[in-house]
């Protein structure tokens, strides 16, 4: 059964002296979140996000199967983007996450020919994100990804393979093309 939170607009801007704990989520000191993000929590699973962050329109958090999401201090994450917990995904400090991203811990087993692949499970690696990374519009992280520290991502990337530090990468799959 999953929990559905539609965050209510007394989370729309936290002070910077109140932390706003729930049963499956924490909100960080200083945290703005809008009203129209939505955390939806499985059971055995949370949500965290740090102190001095920003969670604009449209942000989904969603964990399943005890999946955990964890954002360090001074993460950016604007419209539209996604964030699959069904696996570990954590985030570092001063991460910036344009819109339209999606950062997916969790892939479909389809080994079995003869069987649906819905039957056949999910396996979890997740994702690590370092901090100081920023992941361009449009963008969408795999599972099993390590993005390592100060690393950019560019609009569109699809990253399937894990990162070197300071390199920016571009393209489907995700190639390093320079670094910072």
């Amino acid at each position: 059964m999953t929990l559905r939170k539609k965050i209510s607009s007394r989370f729309k801007d936290l002070s910077n002296t109140y932390r706003a704990w729930r049963n499956n989520y924490a909100i960080g000191v200083g945290t703005r979140v809008k009203s129209s993000a939505s955390i939806e929590v499985g059971q055995g699973g949370s949500v965290v996000i740090g102190d001095h962050c920003l969670i604009e329109e449209h942000v989904l958090f969603r964990t399943g199967g005890g999946g955990r999401i964890t954002l360090g201090d001074h993460v950016s994450i604007n419209p539209f983007t996604i964030l699959h917990g069904q696996g570990t995904l954590t985030v570092g400090n001063h991460v910036r996450i344009a819109s339209h991203c999606a950062i997916v811990s969790f892939n479909h087993v389809f080994r079995d020919r003869d069987a649906p692949i819905h039957t056949q499970g999910l396996s979890r690696k997740g994702v690590v994100i370092e901090d100081d990374v920023w992941i361009g519009a449009h963008a969408t992280v795999l599972d099993g990804v390590h993005i390592a520290k100060g690393c950019v991502i560019a609009a569109g990337a699809v990253v399937t393979r894990s990162t070197k530090p300071f390199g920016v990468y571009a393209g489907v799959p995700a190639r390093r093309i320079k670094e910072r």
